[in-house]
């Protein structure tokens, strides 16, 4: 005789599941560490207080005189000699007249800027001389 096995009931996930809401909103160990630094901050400053200083928050009062590297030189829009940098008498990219006369030419380079020596464009980073830019190297410029 074989004895059949009934399907599973939610009847235990179920109460585990209400238990579990019931208690509401648990605080895990991130908010203990948090509440610790607070305590270690508010601890350090009366401290500070005490001794008549004040504690460091920013890196300019921590490191007096210190500059930091910008992450992003914004410069002004990128100076081409013709418009959209196309040859005029042709119309292409790459010109195909074998004129020379429509090269676009060296502009006066500005403080901390590159400008590639093939299209004209300016780019942020330490000066130097006959520089070319990637897009021009990719395009055998």
């Amino acid at each position: 005789m074989s004895a059949t096995i009934l399907p599973p009931r939610s009847g235990i996930a179920d109460d585990m599941s209400r238990e579990d809401d019931s208690r509401g909103y648990e605080r895990d160990e991130t908010d203990q560490l948090h509440q610790v630094v607070r305590h270690l901050v508010i601890d350090g400053d009366g401290r500070a207080r005490a001794a008549g200083r004040q504690a460091r928050r920013t890196l300019a009062e921590m490191a007096s005189g210190y500059e930091r590297q910008p992450v992003l030189v914004l410069t002004g829009p990128l100076a081409f000699r013709s418009a959209d940098d196309a040859c005029p008498l042709c119309g292409y990219w790459t010109c195909r007249c074998g004129s020379a006369a429509h090269e676009p030419g060296m502009l006066p380079v500005t403080q901390n800027t590159l400008q590639c020596d093939r299209c004209g464009g300016r780019f942020s980073f330490s000066p130097v001389t006959g520089w070319t830019c990637d897009a021009c190297q990719a395009i055998g410029r």
